[in-house]
């Protein structure tokens, strides 16, 4: 059965609200590189960023930009290989995001788990446990993939 909320799961609900946060950071920096990458004030790129549909849709038009942005003082392959480090993290965010999430008390008495709705039902691999400290080490390595990025952007002297 599905579940609505975390009640007596703290510590995942703590992990989970660190994540968007750690994301929201990962999200504003994108945001800054459009706004490099295309010459654009920051307001103009925060609401031409919201306005494309998809996540993977907002980092192709970026890299698409990157080609023909003419910029001597920033390292282009390291921008790129970095939106690309962020990137690759999307696919389990939206998981734990997208997903149904359910209770199992036949499993392991009570244990939290996401629905993998693209595996056959029934199958070994449709539930997948939610563990607190895989969330906080993906929530860690966003932040840390995006300082790499912020840093590539901005960088200090």
């Amino acid at each position: 059965m599905t579940i609505d909320h975390l009640g007596g799961h703290d510590d995942i609900a703590l992990a989970l609200g660190n994540m968007i946060v750690a994301w929201s950071g990962a999200e504003a920096t994108l945001v800054h590189a459009m706004a490099i990458v295309g010459s654009l004030d920051i307001n103009q790129a925060n609401s031409g960023f919201y306005r494309i549909p998809t996540f993977e849709s907002r980092v192709k038009f970026i890299l698409a930009m990157i080609p023909d942005w003419e910029a001597s003082t920033y390292d282009k392959p390291a921008i790129i290989k970095a939106i690309d480090a962020i990137s690759g993290l999307a696919s389990t965010r939206n998981s734990w995001v997208h997903n149904s999430w359910v209770a199992d008390v036949s499993l392991g008495g009570g244990g939290i788990f996401v629905v993998n709705a693209r595996v056959p039902r029934g199958s070994q691999n449709q539930l997948k446990p939610v563990k607190a400290h895989d969330i906080r080490h993906h929530a860690e390595t966003v932040i840390s993939r995006t300082k790499i990025l912020y840093g590539l952007l901005f960088p200090q002297p």
